[in-house]
């Protein structure tokens, strides 16, 4: 596991299977190394958050990714 922050409040943890961006202290996108499939949370957070999610998959080349419940991304976090 590598974590890297990139700037303050936005860390991404990346593993063998998926990446992870957490916006403070919460996971909220998460990226399937093998799939090239993106989550993104669809609970709304601050500006701020807004605003690293969209940095992150653009940094990552996605244009296409899904909205799923927190609940949801946390769940495959625990893989």
């Amino acid at each position: 596991m590598i974590v890297k922050s990139i700037r303050k409040n936005m860390t991404e943890i990346s593993m063998e299977e998926a990446s992870i961006l957490v916006s403070y202290e919460t996971p909220v996108a998460i990226i399937f190394h093998k799939t090239s499939v993106a989550w993104v949370t669809n609970e709304k957070f601050s500006k701020t958050t807004s605003r690293h999610i969209n940095e992150w998959l653009s940094q990552n080349n996605f244009i296409d990714y899904s909205y799923v419940d927190q609940e949801k991304l946390e769940s495959a976090i625990k893989i």
